[in-house]
């Protein structure tokens, strides 16, 4: 499959306006989130590590988190 092709493929069923790198965002934001509400411990060294495994910073993670769930990662664990 081409990059046409693949580029048409994604437009077909994304949402209108919504890119690959949006959707893949989306996609790692929703992981990292998910990994923060099944942690048992509230630390800021893991907001840190779960940032780090879905390819963010500690820093845009908050930001994005804040942006789309309305809390800071923190604020999500209890701190």
């Amino acid at each position: 499959m081409s990059s046409v092709e693949l580029d048409r493929a994604f437009h077909a069923y994304a949402p209108p306006g919504h890119t690959p790198a949006a959707h893949l965002l989306a996609v790692r934001l929703d992981a990292a989130h998910s990994d923060l509400r099944k942690a048992h411990v509230a630390e800021p060294s893991l907001v840190r590590e779960i940032a780090h495994r879905w390819g963010f910073t500690e820093h845009s993670l908050t930001r994005h988190h804040v942006r789309a769930y309305g809390i800071a990662p923190l604020e999500l664990l209890g701190e």
